[in-house]
């Protein structure tokens, strides 16, 4: 339903049979030559999350995101994309879209449907100047006209969030090993999904920076309104693996090197920051507040049966 301008974009930059057409030896320095922006653009993403303006003006909220599964054709070693996160069966009276509503530092407020999600390692956005683990991005287009997009991004760091199984990642490799109906041995098992819900429910939404930027990959296009999570995620020591073996682990892969791209200077634009500290005098109830923002991302199954629409 929500196949738009974003995913044919997206589909284009990522190769059916490597999961990429483009390569990471020079960590993107080098997509001048593939495309003019991704070396002209003066809003380019990542960009180093550092020096933010405080604001309590930010402010996204969603409702009706739900879990999906993982389809056959998925390829492991490329950016583990995974699609289909806005589409809901037509035939279906009861079923709700996901929405994704904006209101970013100047106030304007817009609204998007989610498409897909995917993954870099090591992460793409540096904070105060240094690149950890891996990191996700939940990638929306814009209702209706498909002109701007939106990101959600969380990131993942042993050093700061801890060596613990992550449950998100782990409902992705499950869904992943699931999605032929087969397990490893070939016996008949049920295609499991990914916990997109519970995830994006778990996350703190009064606490993440904002700012105006682009796709990370070529075409490198701007327009992309950018929220990443400052809690910083989980992974154990085999999530990551399951990550680098195909990429750092992979001298045939970039040299070595990860798919993230090299951070972009943030020139005249301003990176915003809204922060449970700065609107709470007691940051104890951060948990509280992360709860508060958590209990309202619903499926349209748990809309129907009238529980709150989400503040995120």
């Amino acid at each position: 339903m929500f196949k738009t301008f974003a995913a044919a974009l997206l589909a284009a930059s990522v190769s059916a049979a490597d999961g990429y057409d483009y390569d990471y030896t020079d960590n993107g320095a080098n997509w001048t030559t593939l495309v003019e922006l991704c070396g002209t653009g003066t809003e380019q993403s990542p960009i180093d999350l550092t020096s933010a303006t405080p604001t309590e003006s930010v402010v996204l909220s969603a409702a009706d995101y739900f879990d999906v599964t993982v389809s056959e054709n998925f390829e492991e070693n490329g950016v583990k994309q995974v699609d289909g996160l806005g589409d809901v069966d037509e035939e279906d009276e009861n079923a709700v879209a996901p929405v994704l509503t904006l209101t970013d530092g100047s106030g304007a407020q817009y609204t998007f449907n989610p498409v897909q999600f995917h993954f870099h390692a090591p992460s793409e956005h540096s904070v105060d100047g240094q690149l950890h683990d891996a990191e996700v991005h939940f990638v929306h287009t814009q209702t209706d006209s498909g002109a701007l997009f939106a990101v959600i991004g969380m990131i993942f760091s042993q050093s700061v969030g801890g060596t613990e199984d992550n449950e998100f990642l782990t409902s992705l490799f499950n869904a992943i090993d699931t999605r032929t109906g087969e397990d490893a041995s070939g016996a008949d098992v049920e295609p499991s999904e990914v916990a997109v819900l519970d995830f994006l429910g778990s996350q703190d939404l009064e606490d993440f920076w904002s700012y105006d930027g682009s796709f990370t990959t070529p075409p490198c296009t701007e327009g992309v309104k950018w929220s990443v999570m400052k809690k910083i995620q989980p992974i154990s020591d085999a999530q990551l693996a399951r990550f680098t073996q195909y990429l750092a682990d992979d001298a045939s892969f970039a040299n070595g090197n990860g798919n993230n791209r090299v951070v972009q200077p943030l020139n005249d634009r301003t990176l915003w920051e809204k922060s449970v500290a700065s609107s709470n005098d007691d940051t104890s109830g951060d948990d509280d507040s992360a709860a508060d923002g958590a209990n309202a991302l619903v499926t349209g199954a748990a809309a129907i049966a009238a529980i709150a629409a989400l503040s995120f």
